[in-house]
């Protein structure tokens, strides 16, 4: 399922939720196609845990003096274990964006839902971003 639509607070780029090898594949070729680099995760994560960044870089002899980022993975490595399941629990399919990475954290209650957004950086250490919407 392709999901995009423009908000009140700016636009959110193309992304799919797949269910299965296949669904995967037909949302990764839209996304290349549109000249994307592409990442994934479980919709139902916490804290990024299965965020993964396809990196289908050829990995030169020198690079295996350096520590890898279990974060990338090959396509090829992808479907090989996306493909030992029929269907699989929803993933979020979309194009990777540079730059900060901001987390919103909600809490619903009584009087409404309070959001959160933090800016994560390199560190444990976060900022709060702070914007009052009205």
């Amino acid at each position: 399922m392709n999901c995009s639509e423009k908000k009140q607070i700016g636009y959110v780029p193309d992304y799919y939720i797949v269910k299965n090898a296949a669904e995967f594949l037909d949302a990764y070729n839209e996304l290349v196609d549109a000249g994307r680099q592409v990442c994934f995760k479980f919709v139902n994560d916490e804290g990024g845990k299965s965020y993964r960044l396809i990196d289908n870089s050829n990995k030169d002899f020198n690079s295996l003096h350096y520590p890898q980022s279990s974060s990338r993975m090959s396509l090829e490595n992808v479907m090989k274990a996306l493909n030992e399941r029929e269907e699989f629990e929803p993933i979020m399919v979309m194009p990777y964006l540079s730059g900060n990475e901001v987390s919103v954290d909600c809490l619903k209650t009584s009087s409404g839902v309070i959001m959160i957004p933090r800016v994560k950086g390199m560190t444990r250490v976060e900022s709060v971003y702070l914007q009052w919407i009205k």
